[in-house]
């Protein structure tokens, strides 16, 4: 228990060093043993979490209103869904990797450097994952926009208060 305070500390001492603000703390505590088991076994890297706050805010709306995304948005949500797939694996090949959902966000976590015998670098990015992120992104504020018209449309119907 003493060694789990004292990893946590130096995790805490590491962030606020490198300027992340305390809400990235359950992400890094999330993945200690891959930030440590990445550490242990690259000779010279980089760690890389990218967040994407619209990704989870389209995942909440999506799990409070099920009925209305299914009813109206049913191809909307699949085109999104499949694209989803295609991101969560940035580089050709991959190390250590997560993804997945952590409060508000959603994340992607993997290291880029030399273990010793293979070399990972942002030279291995996937074209196709640069492609299904700028989709996504317009996949989102359609799906978005269309959300507002529908509201819009049952505000002025008087259908929702």
């Amino acid at each position: 228990m003493e060694e789990k305070k004292a990893r946590k500390r130096a995790l805490l001492d590491l962030l606020h060093t490198r300027g992340f603000p305390d809400s990235w703390l359950p992400l890094f505590w999330k993945n200690l043993s891959k930030i440590e088991r990445s550490y242990g076994s690259m000779e010279d890297g980089e760690i890389i979490i990218m967040q994407n706050r619209s990704i989870g805010a389209y995942k909440k709306f999506r799990r409070e209103h099920k009925e209305m995304v299914h009813n109206y948005f049913a191809e909307e949500e699949q085109a999104i869904e499949d694209v989803l797939d295609d991101l969560m694996y940035p580089l050709t090949y991959t190390n250590v990797h997560d993804n997945g959902y952590l409060g508000d966000n959603y994340y992607i976590y993997f290291d880029t450097g030399c273990d010793g015998y293979n070399h990972l670098s942002f030279s291995m990015l996937s074209m196709q994952w640069v492609i299904s992120c700028v989709v996504l992104g317009k996949l989102l504020r359609d799906f978005r926009d269309k959300v507002y018209q529908l509201m819009d449309i049952q505000l002025e119907f008087g259908l929702i208060s």
